[in-house]
């Protein structure tokens, strides 16, 4: 999410395959190398500048900054990840748009000054029914749960269980509100089902694992009916990008 959010990782959406005119979907799956990586490791930084900074006759909360921290850098996370997704999908209409406009020999909105009404009409008809950026159809994952099974170099991972567990629910919720505030869809029933394939402690049961931090690729088909059932019905194209 993060790469993402500040162009570490730039995506051009007309690349995949998926028509923004046909108002195909684009569904996105990041937030787990967020929460194993980073997110606790940037919290404990900036928790240690604190202490550093403070009084030492001064008392401190570690627990209660903590949290805040946490929940700040999450939802400024999310704001910037969703606000490029929506600017990603908002490019990838005017791109293809451009590309019809000069396919037909439109040089500008105005083209009904020096173009017949037909061609005016069917630029007219596409901007009224998808409207900029709502050409492709954006979807956001939930983070799955997380686990730390097995060490693996490929995979590294910063602090406890427990924590990351904690980290995902906090992310997952403010995906969650983000996309509600935005009109973006959230595949809720994957949260859900992520529920499914957890523990006790809420992080990924290992019988459903991969032995490091996926889920099985078996146990991972109720999600997949999820998005099929949900999605399929209005797209011709679905691309899932991780």
């Amino acid at each position: 999410m993060h790469s993402l959010a500040r162009d570490k990782r730039p995506i051009d959406l007309t690349k995949l395959g998926v028509s923004a005119l046909a108002g195909d979907i684009v569904v996105f799956s990041y937030g787990e190398i967020d929460v194993r990586c980073h997110l606790g490791r940037i919290r404990d930084s900036h928790l240690k500048k604190i202490d550093s900074k403070k009084n030492k006759s001064e008392p401190c909360d570690g627990a209660e900054a903590g949290i805040k921290i946490s929940k700040q850098l999450v939802d400024e996370l999310v704001k910037d990840y969703v606000a490029k997704l929506l600017q990603m999908t908002k490019a990838a209409f005017e791109k293809e748009l451009q590309a019809l406009r000069k396919k037909l020999g439109l040089k500008s909105d105005r083209a009904h000054e020096a173009w017949p009404g037909s061609v005016l009409e069917g630029e007219h008809v596409l901007r009224s029914v998808y409207g900029v950026g709502q050409g492709l159809k954006l979807v956001i994952m939930p983070a799955p749960p997380p686990s730390d099974r097995k060490p693996n170099p490929a995979a590294p991972f910063y602090g406890e269980l427990k924590d990351r567990a904690w980290l995902t629910q906090l992310l997952n919720e403010a995906l969650e509100l983000a996309c509600s505030k935005y009109e973006v869809i959230f595949l809720k029933g994957a949260y859900d089902a992520f529920t499914l394939l957890q523990d006790g402690s809420k992080t990924l049961n290992h019988e459903f694992s991969d032995g490091h931090v996926h889920v099985l690729s078996k146990h991972a088909r109720i999600i997949q009916a999820l998005l099929v059932r949900k999605l399929t019905a209005t797209s011709r194209n679905t691309v899932i990008e991780k």
